[in-house]
This record gives structure tokens, sequence and C-alpha cells, in this order.
């Protein structure tokens, strides 16, 4: 098993969520592949499409998209996303 850490995989996307001007220098180091996670593999999918679409990353938005993709309770379990979001630091 390859060495990751869940925690920093998720605090990375939940803070991307927070703060969506730091998706571009986040998305310059990481890519899809970088996070061992399917969660957070998909969740990272997600982010990267809608800000190819211009469209925010709110949770509302970013879990209608996961569903419509078939991607809500298979890919990102809605409890993990639930968690992820909730347990992320005040960023400020």
């Amino acid at each position: 098993m390859p060495c990751f850490d869940d925690s920093a995989e998720r605090a990375v996307l939940a803070t991307v969520m927070l703060v969506p001007e730091k998706w571009d220098e986040v998305a310059s180091i990481l890519d899809e592949g970088k996070f061992y996670s399917p969660n957070t593999r998909s969740l990272f999918r997600c982010l990267r499409e809608l800000r190819a679409e211009s469209i925010p990353f709110d949770t509302l938005t970013v879990a209608n998209w996961l569903r419509k993709h078939d991607l809500w309770g298979k890919q990102v379990e809605p409890t993990w996303f639930s968690e992820t979001l909730g347990s992320t630091p005040a960023v400020g």
C-alpha cells in the first residue's frame, strides 16, 4: 500500500472549496493522480471540472455535480464529504 495521508488530502480540497482563489495554486502542483483515495480523486476531478466551467465550489453545487456524474455514494461517500467539509480548520 502506498504511503498517503487521507487527512491531508481532505484538508487540501476542503480548503480550496472554502478559498476558491487557491485553486490555481493547488492545481499547478497536484492532479487527480496524486490522490490515493477514490473519494479525494473524485472530489478533485469535480472541482477541476467546475473550475473549467467557471462554476463556484459551493457544497450544493459540488454534491449535485457528483450525483450527475454518478459518483455520489459510489466514489464519494456522503458521510465522508460532510465530515471533510465539517472538519476543515478556519482559514483567514
